[in-house]
């Protein structure tokens, strides 16, 4: 059983932000100089760890994260295990799974660091916090690190649900100080938001659930849901309020939901993402690639800028029925925008290994650098972490 578990796990994290691909042609021009420069750094994945595992088996075989703006954190399951032993629960395939993070300069890509961790079942996810730390993830657990792996708070809850309709989400805050765990039980919602240094509860809300396919995202003070075509805001002093409702669509309802700072919600619906202050008001739409389908955004966490994620119609499609983002196409370019108002500040073309390589990519918090982790498909493993240099954002660096 253990050996297909990660398709449940799909269903619950397939929001996580993992392949990010902008290609929008009317910001091609004005961004063209940016495709002709190299990335700052490159590493293949195997001058980091041994990797046995086709990237492609599961949700969270490979990230890459930015623990602080000078460091990066690439993290890789290590445990060695065949394709056919996992689609089949193949004995080997039960735990501990193995895990290598290993910290790189962000500047130069030099290692700093590297530690090992087991995990009991293949469900391993790093969510850095701020100020060095970062949340380590387990199957009903959640505990905070030190920038030294020193365990500083540590946190259980129920668990995330397997192919159910009683699920535990954990979601951090855009900037990294808060986090949610949102409980949906058939068509209800409970949302805890949490104090990310001390673990402390802030405040709660309950709403309904009008389809099973939903979005939650935290800020600092609030938390928005998105569920069959609207979304919905609540914070420490306000109840909850309608922010966005969309005409009903088989395909553009699936609206996802995200903090770029603590005064903008970011939706994606269709191939635009639509930015709105906390009383519903419009503040933008930027319209990325049309022949493509955007699932999510991810914020840096100076909350700046945001970069948005898309994918090929078909798979998009898909990810309604339990395909995981994390298979989807590495990015085969990277577009970063203006927080404000929406604007591209950042589009180029990055390595494509293979045809369809699998990928993960973050966004320094101070928005001046993009990371991309991209893998191989089928049995193959190779990969490469590039980095990029962002441009400076008009009044913000």
């Amino acid at each position: 059983m253990r050996g297909i578990r990660w398709v449940g796990y799909g269903i619950v994290a397939f929001i996580v932000v993992l392949a990010l691909v902008v290609s929008p042609a009317s910001i091609r021009a004005r961004t063209a100089k940016d495709k002709d420069e190299p990335p700052l750094w490159r590493v293949p994945i195997k001058q980091l760890a041994h990797v046995s595992i086709a990237f492609r088996l599961c949700i969270y075989c490979l990230q890459i994260d930015y623990i602080d703006d000078s460091t990066l954190a690439v993290t890789l399951l290590t445990t060695d295990m065949s394709t056919s032993a996992l689609k089949t629960g193949a004995p080997g395939v039960s735990g501990p799974y193995k895990y290598r993070m290993t910290f790189l300069d962000a500047k130069s890509g030099q290692v700093r660091a590297t530690h090992d961790w087991e995990s009991p079942m293949m469900y391993f996810h790093i969510m850095p916090t701020h100020n060095g730390k970062f949340i380590v993830e387990t199957f009903g657990e959640i505990t905070l690190y030190s920038q030294e792996f020193v365990a500083l708070q540590r946190l259980k809850f129920a668990e995330p649900g397997f192919l159910s309709s009683n699920i535990d989400r954990v979601v951090l805050s855009w900037d990294g100080r808060t986090f949610c765990i949102a409980s949906a039980r058939s068509n209800e919602m409970t949302v805890k938001l949490f104090d990310a240094d001390t673990f402390a509860p802030i405040s709660s809300w309950s709403t309904s659930l009008p389809s099973p396919m939903w979005f939650v995202a935290a800020s600092d003070d609030g938390v928005a849901v998105s569920s069959d075509n609207k979304a919905s805001f609540a914070s420490v002093d306000h109840p909850w309020r309608t922010l966005f409702t969309g005409a009903k669509d088989p395909i553009l309802s699936l609206l996802s939901v995200n903090f770029a700072n603590n005064d903008v919600l970011l939706m994606t619906r269709g191939n635009r993402v639509i930015g709105v202050d906390r009383g519903g008001a419009q503040l933008f739409q930027t319209e990325l690639n049309p022949k493509q389908f955007s699932l999510a955004t991810r914020s840096s966490r100076g909350g700046h800028a945001f970069m948005a994620q898309t994918d090929d119609f078909l798979l998009a499609y898909q990810s309604q029925f339990a395909i995981p983002a994390s298979m989807a196409t590495a990015p085969d370019e990277i577009g970063v925008y203006d927080s404000r108002n929406g604007h591209a500040i950042f589009h180029r073309s990055v390595l494509a290994q293979n045809e369809r390589p699998i990928g993960s990519i973050a966004i320094s918090p101070d928005a001046n650098f993009v990371a991309v982790l991209s893998g191989g498909l089928g049995n193959q493993t190779d990969g490469t972490v590039e980095v990029f240099r962002i441009p400076q954002v008009d009044g913000v660096n």
